[in-house]
């Protein structure tokens, strides 16, 4: 890995009550995101009609350390 590099994960999904889905989904951390190598993290929103989406960036040292963090996403969700 070259100096500098990061791979990032963005995940993006609707969510009705983004205040709700940041304290309970994501503040929560029900996965640890340090323990899971993630090293920095950003957090946004997009408005719709009704709902929000929220996209989180999620930047880890490898993408091996980004694929598992992912599928862990998946089983989770």
């Amino acid at each position: 890995m070259s100096e500098g590099t990061v791979t990032v994960l963005r995940v993006e999904h609707p969510v009705e009550d983004f205040e709700a889905w940041k304290r309970d989904g994501f503040d929560s951390d029900p996965l640890g995101r340090e323990q899971s190598g993630v090293r920095r993290y950003r957090v946004l929103r997009a408005t719709g009609v009704g709902w929000f989406t929220a996209v989180v960036e999620l930047e880890f040292d490898s993408r091996d350390e980004a694929e598992s963090f992912s599928g862990a996403l998946t089983e989770m969700w």
